[in-house]
């Protein structure tokens, strides 16, 4: 149990994190609301420095993540040296602020270094984002029916719910709703997306900011954008008839809207106080009614005196005159003199900021002002780029500025690279999304600045690197690698050959393997070490324990396994994707059916891309529509035998693009001494699956007239109990022997101890396991299955039994069994035919390939 919960908490952490943070917003609420303040900003520092510890500890390259994040450290330093040096330093709040500002960056460079490093699954961090939107919304809706939310202004307009800042909490939703859409876009699920998208208008709408309003308009406008451009989308023309009936409910509601009625009254109380202070210079004798005829809404005054006037009436400035005196706030009020902004609080910290860093020396200017200078006098700048600017100074201001163009550039310059860019959902609203809060950070404000917010913006950077690396990787080919597809490592026919094909290659070329599944039981041992593995799923397929689910009718647990293997569904075909459009090798092999549709539709035109058909067709009707239909774009499709060969260019007749090639498996070389045939022991390999019919092999031995043979079954799999309980029920316990399953140093006493190999499989491709007991010289019996097992066996060394005929098989078994010179008649043919499967012979297939290309 211990150790479960290690391994949750080392794969989810970060996703733990992003769920995290508007709990701690919520937190923050309840703190400042009962006990007058919150220090749930502590946590938020321990969490920077546990990512940046974690990444530093995983980095393979420890020296480049560190001068990744010496300028922030080394600007730091020396900002804070000015600040002691001008006697503006306050150690608390000054490293406190800085690390909340700069989180952003650190953060960002930090999670970019770790996944990069350990592979981190990106969905975690984008299913992180869409529940924080989910927390955050049930939140405000549990505020409101228990009517302690809070109000978005204090007229009592918008409901921001338990979160203390009215600014930063409307940034976060500006955040998170596209995001939330965009994922609600790719379900197929209409209801799903409708729901989303009324969510996404109660939320932003009733937030009563105008910077909800407007990204509730843009986000709905950029998806019908995504919507129309992307090629293949479910229901498409449907999600985009309800994504423009909510911008058409967004744009007629308006009037009756929370940010309406709040833009009214802010005019109605700019228009009050500017008659107000209008009355009161007018009523001062001492200008004998000079600023009688003025017009307010357009002041054009250059009189120093009469601006100073004019500030006096206007209370919020005569803090600013006490700070500064008359002149310099005489000066700086000159360009904006209107009723808006003499009645404008922001602008009043603006000019409050600029006065004194206008008086600061070039080195002041160039470092900045700082924080607690500003906020000494409790002037805290709202808008976050002029923040910046003026308490970090121009370098400050251009290191921050560029981390954020740094990708933004260089989005735009991978879409000029490569303008199919632009039919990638996941882009288009990345970027959309970046722009927007750095935009919003400006003019909105409590964003770039607060560290519960643009940790959102770390994230989204984070993703977008990783998505244009996808596309920039295309240039960057490794001509010396080669990729293989698999869906696991275990103990599988596939798995097997693709194996020994791998360590061959690997002699020659740089050999990645790729795997889904990360199972317990798995071949990695055989794998040659020059081979590196990656593995995109924790664990295995959760099919057995579904089913035992359903049997039991554990709701809770037939609901967890639900929402596993809908998770499992949906990684395989997004995490495939990503590696086939992120990998740099030169060529990729799929050995699956699914995978193969995926190489041909992500496969880059630069990459040879491999199918290898490992199956039998079985004129599977649904199988032959995706061979004619998906394989389009793959270069070279494998077949097994020459049967096979055939049947694929009869399918594919009208694709001029796929060649086909009969490349084989390869067989192990076998070091071991052949079977001494001198026995009357059976032998059959595989896994207890249904499709071998062990149970019908059985059924036949039972039937055998002598009792001296004994049969071997060397495999594990479902149908272990229901084969031993026919074993029980024939009372065959003495003769048939049930290993287990065994690796293959296990499994070469067995063969050596016998001498006819049975398969009684309902379909095989090209069966290994026939060749295999051929290399140790042991005749074979099967039935015709497939091409496959034609090409393996003949008169010469074995049996092939047409229609399933039982009882011919039964004929032929006995007469191996009791004509010992038959039997070591084949055994010369048996191992010449597996030599015809031998690395040298099946490489040179492949070298040829991967050679002209």
């Amino acid at each position: 149990m211990k150790g479960k919960i290690i391994t949750n908490l080392k794969d989810n952490w970060i996703l733990f994190i992003i769920i995290l943070q508007p709990i701690l917003d919520i937190i923050s609420y309840f703190q400042a609301k009962h006990i007058g303040s919150s220090y749930t900003w502590t946590i938020r520092i321990i969490i920077l420095l546990v990512v940046f510890l974690v990444s530093f500890l995983h980095s393979k390259n420890k020296k480049k993540l560190i001068l990744k994040v010496l300028p922030f450290a080394l600007f730091f330093i020396i900002h804070v040296l000015n600040l002691f040096r001008i006697h503006q330093f306050s150690l608390l709040e000054d490293t406190r602020y800085f690390i909340l500002v700069f989180q952003m960056p650190i953060l960002c460079i930090s999670l970019l270094d770790y996944i990069k490093n350990t592979n981190y699954d990106l969905n975690k961090i984008k299913k992180g984002l869409c529940y924080n939107f989910v927390v955050i919304a049930v939140s405000i809706f549990f505020a409101y029916i228990t009517n302690t939310y809070q109000y978005t202004y204090s007229t009592g307009l918008g409901i921001t719910g338990w979160f203390s800042s009215a600014n930063t909490i409307s940034m976060i939703l500006c955040a998170l709703t596209p995001w939330a859409l965009y994922l609600a876009s790719n379900s197929k699920n209409l209801l799903i997306y409708s729901v989303t998208h009324i969510v996404a208008f109660l939320v932003l709408f009733t937030n009563a900011t105008r910077a909800c309003y407007l990204t509730l308009l843009a986000s709905l406008f950029v998806l019908i954008f995504i919507l129309f451009l992307s090629k293949e989308e479910t229901k498409k023309l449907f999600k985009i008839l309800i994504t423009f009936a909510f911008v058409v409910l967004s744009i007629f509601t308006y009037k009756f809207s929370f940010t309406s009625n709040r833009l009214t009254i802010a005019s109605n109380v700019t228009k009050q106080y500017a008659e107000d202070i209008q009355n009161i210079v007018k009523s001062d004798e001492s200008q004998n009614n000079l600023l009688e005829n003025i017009d307010f809404d357009n002041i054009d005054i250059q009189d120093d005196a009469t601006i100073l006037q004019i500030l006096k009436a206007s209370y919020i400035y005569e803090e600013l005159i006490d700070i500064h005196g008359e002149q310099p706030v005489i000066d700086a009020i000159k360009p904006h003199l209107s009723a808006e902004a003499l009645a404008d609080n922001r602008l009043r910290k603006v000019l409050n900021a600029k006065i004194d860093f206008n008086d600061s020396d070039i080195l002041t200017k160039i470092l900045g002002i700082g924080y607690s200078r500003i906020a000494a006098n409790e002037l805290d700048l709202e808008n976050d780029l002029q923040a910046i600017y003026y308490y970090y100074g121009y370098l400050g201001f251009i290191v921050y500025i560029s981390f954020i163009l740094y990708f933004i550039v260089n989005a735009i310059i991978v879409f000029f690279k490569n303008k199919s860019i632009i039919h990638d959902k996941e882009y288009i609203i990345l970027l959309f999304i970046i722009v927007l809060l750095v935009v919003g950070g400006e003019y909105s404000g409590a964003f770039l600045r607060k560290s519960n917010a643009n940790i959102y913006l770390s994230l989204y950077l984070v993703l977008l690197s990783f998505k244009l690396q996808q596309y920039s990787i295309k240039n960057k080919i490794n001509k010396k690698k080669i990729s293989f597809l698999l869906l696991h490592l275990g103990y599988g026919g596939i798995e097997t050959s693709t194996i020994n094909t791998a360590n061959a290659l690997s002699k020659k070329y740089d050999v990645e393997l790729i795997s889904f599944y990360n199972l317990e039981e798995n071949q990695a041992q055989f794998i040659n070490k020059n081979i590196s593995i990656k593995y995109l799923y924790e664990g295995g397929p959760n099919r057995d324990e579904f089913i035992k689910s359903l049997k039991e009718k554990n709701i809770i647990k037939i609901i967890k396994e639900g929402f596993k293997a809908i998770d499992i569904l949906v990684k395989k075909k997004t995490l495939i994707k990503k590696e086939i459009l992120s990998s740099d090798s030169f060529a990729i092999v799929s050995t699956r059916c699914s995978f193969s549709s995926l190489l041909s539709k992500y496969g880059r035109k630069d990459v040879i891309k491999i199918a290898q058909e490992h199956h039998h067709h079985n004129n599977d009707k649904k199988y032959i529509s995706i061979l004619k239909n998906n394989y389009k774009n793959i270069d070279y499709l494998f077949a097994l035998t020459k049967g096979l060969g055939k049947d694929y260019a009869e399918f594919l007749k009208n694709n001029k693009h796929t060649k086909i090639l009969v490349v084989p498996n390869m067989l192990e070389a076998n070091s071991a001494s052949p079977s001494k045939l001198n026995t009357k022991n059976i032998i059959s390999i595989c896994r207890l699956h249904k499709g071998k019919r062990i149970d019908e092999l059985i059924n036949i031995f039972s039937q055998i007239k002598g009792k001296d043979s004994k049969l071997y079954i060397i495999g594990d799999g479902e149908e272990k109990s229901n084969i031993e309980n026919l074993i029980s029920d024939l009372k065959l316990q003495d003769r048939i022997i049930m290993t287990g399953y065994l690796n293959k140093e296990e499994q070469v006493k067995y063969l050596q101890n016998s001498s006819i190999y049975a398969m009684t499989s309902e379909s095989e491709g090209l069966p290994m396991v026939l060749l295999e007991a051929m290399s140790f010289g042991i005749p074979c019996i099967a039935y015709k299955t497939s091409s496959g097992v034609c090409d393996i066996i003949d008169d010469s060394n074995g049996f092939v039994i047409e229609n399933r005929n039982q009882s011919e098989y039964l004929e032929k078994l006995e007469l191996l069994l009791q004509d010992s010179n038959l039997r070591h008649k084949m055994s010369l043919a048996c191992i010449n035919k597996s030599k015809e499967y031998s690395e040298e012979k099946i490489i040179k297939c492949w070298i040829d390939v991967l050679g002209n290309c």
